[in-house]
């Protein structure tokens, strides 16, 4: 039996022993038991050992990471809101991220966008959100 095939499968092992602990490391934050457990606080990651703040988000396009952009809150929302006196502002102007589980059309043309929110803002939602919503928290597009 020659060397060069049995060279060349131990080779093919080796490949793919390191693209599956990369793809593992990259896309589900899976470590090796070897390195050190470390958390980062949410809206950082940690990167070599550090944790840096991520604007990114998985963006493709990602906003400039400045914090000295503070969150203003158009006058006169509203005016854009239908029927505004059902709802109850709780609080103005916060931050929140997720992943989009899913996009409804309303039958009065707006989009109903159903976000699962990260951990770190499953306050937001309540009990209703988990009974009529799969736990989502609904965002609508105001147009101003």
């Amino acid at each position: 039996m020659k060397a060069g095939p049995i060279l060349a499968l131990v080779l093919l092992v080796l490949i793919a022993g390191a693209a599956g602990y990369y793809y593992l490391y990259r896309f589900y934050g899976i470590q090796s038991t070897t390195s050190p457990s470390t958390s980062c606080p949410p809206g950082q990651v940690l990167i070599n050992g550090a944790c840096i703040n991520d604007c990114m988000n998985g963006a493709t396009n990602p906003p400039s990471c400045d914090s000295s952009v503070q969150c203003t809150d158009p006058g006169g929302i509203n005016n854009h809101v239908y029927h505004p006196a059902r709802l109850t502002l709780v609080k103005s102007c916060i931050t929140a991220s997720g992943i989009v589980d899913r996009v409804l059309t309303e039958t009065d043309g707006d989009l109903h966008v159903r976000l699962r929110l990260d951990p770190a803002y499953s306050n937001l939602t309540n009990n209703a959100n988990d009974q009529y919503q799969y736990g989502d928290l609904v965002v609508e597009i105001i147009c101003v």
